[in-house]
């Protein structure tokens, strides 16, 4: 099931998360899931290259 929070978020993304949950069980590993699902599935209506670009004037 994918349940998305209504704020523009693609299911790709989503997606993306539920292909990854068994290798990043470990929270460790948790931004780079959040990373890869961004990346692959763009996050808040926006894709990869858009985040990239507004961190990087951090």
């Amino acid at each position: 099931m994918v349940i998305s929070g209504g704020m523009g978020e693609d299911h790709f993304h989503e997606i993306v998360h539920l292909l990854l949950a068994k290798l990043t069980e470990s929270s460790i590993y948790h931004w780079c899931e959040e990373g890869i699902a961004t990346y692959f599935g763009g996050s808040l209506t926006h894709e990869y290259s858009f985040h990239i670009r507004n961190l990087s004037s951090i």
